[in-house]
């Protein structure tokens, strides 16, 4: 009898054992995937194409004598499309990033550490004056869509958007 539940017991032992081990490699192997595809997303964002755009929606949208600066990207996309696929390029990369984020396909510290300071920047140089500007709360969302790569610290965080903070930063 003590034979039998020291086997019974074994085996049990041995399919929890095994059981745990499993689970330990799974999330293992879905660190690595996510720590892959943030690095895969790091390498298309410095790509050239991505430097180009940053550089030409800087030049159209964020410098001070930029033309497109205190105009509503909605209205030029309506009359002028190839002045705001820059930007586009720029914020469709952050919805993506962030779609990623919420199926969990990212690592969000990484992510946050790769792509924040960058993302800090379009906000509080050109996204913040959008969202005060728009009146379609779907475009606002869009502007947003990066807001979890800024530390909620931040004082330009844009879940705590302050036009006194943001114009003085």
């Amino acid at each position: 009898m003590i034979e039998l539940v020291g086997v019974v017991l074994g085996v049990l032992l041995g399919f929890l054992g095994n059981h745990l081990f499993q689970k330990q490699r799974d999330a293992m192997d879905s660190d690595a995937r996510r720590n892959s595809t943030t690095l895969e997303l790091a390498k298309e964002f410095h790509s050239e194409q991505m430097i180009r755009a940053r550089c030409l929606a800087d030049l159209r949208f964020v410098s001070s004598d930029a033309p497109n600066r205190t105009h509503l990207l909605r209205d030029l996309y309506k009359s002028d499309m190839e002045q705001v696929i820059p930007m586009f390029q720029i914020l469709h990369f952050y919805e993506k990033l962030s779609i990623l984020r919420k199926h969990q396909h990212i690592s969000e510290s990484m992510a946050i550490d790769i792509f924040g300071e960058n993302y800090a920047f379009w906000y509080r140089t050109y996204l913040s004056q959008q969202i005060e500007l728009e009146s379609d709360d779907k475009w606002k969302d869009w502007y947003l869509a990066g807001s979890w790569l800024i530390s909620r610290k931040t004082p330009s965080h844009p879940r705590q958007h302050d036009p006194k903070r943001v114009d003085a930063a």
